[in-house]
């Protein structure tokens, strides 16, 4: 996230409320609404933010930043959506106002409940401009919540089966920006996995995970064995250069 290099507005689109949804009466919501929405969720928000961000380019010229975005699994069940904006121009912050408010406007087509956009200024709602690392914890606590040992665990967003398999978005311009994509992840696992399970030793080896020099280096030297298929155990990643 701190590779935007500058300020951002976090929305909040949260999943259809009582009037869409039956309760059970501990408020949770039933399994098979709960399921049903989860699973419709990802269309659902692609024709929302389709809709809305196109009347914020439309009005503002085609300036309109979405730096990131995360579904977050609630304790009711239901996924709602965080929306990372930039703001960091006039143009860009006034883009995302319109944006924001365009999401408001269309929710209830698109089945979802209320948006979130800030707090209320003399009965107008002005976006919030926080840092984006702030952003970006925010996001990455529902990803990865610290254990009762204080080290990263994985978060119900994540392991859920009704959770879809693309939890987080990143813009290109951060993938761009910092060489962070998922090509160069899986690059950095099977180093991982080499240098755990088939005793390599990968000490002193300087691993540019993003660059193509390593990705040169692994197709003149021995081809690495992939990690098997099934998932591995949840530990976080070390290998980083």
């Amino acid at each position: 996230m701190s590779a935007y290099g500058g300020d951002v507005a976090l929305v909040t689109v949260t999943g259809p409320g009582r009037e869409r949804l039956v309760h059970a009466d501990d408020g949770l919501v039933r399994a098979q609404d709960r399921y049903r929405w989860n699973r419709s969720a990802p269309r659902h928000w692609r024709e929302l933010h389709r809709a809305a961000s196109q009347i914020a380019r439309r009005r503002h010229g085609g300036t309109f930043s979405l730096v990131a975005a995360s579904w977050e699994y609630q304790r009711r069940g239901v996924l709602h959506r965080h929306v990372v904006l930039g703001v960091g121009t006039s143009r860009e912050r006034a883009a995302a106002q319109t944006y924001a408010q365009a999401l408001a406007d269309l929710r209830l087509a698109h089945d979802f409940g209320y948006v979130d956009r800030g707090r209320s200024h003399g009965g107008r709602r002005s976006l919030e401009v926080i840092s984006a690392m702030r952003a970006g914890r925010y996001l990455a606590k529902y990803l990865s919540p610290l254990g009762a040992d204080g080290k990263p665990t994985l978060g119900r967003t994540v392991m859920e089966p009704d959770v879809p398999p693309h939890v987080v978005h990143v813009s290109r311009l951060l993938t761009t920006r910092t060489g962070v994509t998922m090509r160069s992840l899986r690059l950095g696992r099977r180093l991982h996995y080499v240098a755990r399970h088939e005793g390599v030793d990968l000490t002193g080896v300087l691993v540019v995970v993003a660059g193509s020099e390593t990705e040169s280096l692994l197709e003149r030297g021995a081809l690495l064995p992939r990690p098997p298929t099934k998932r591995l155990s949840p530990e976080p990643l070390a290998l980083v250069a």
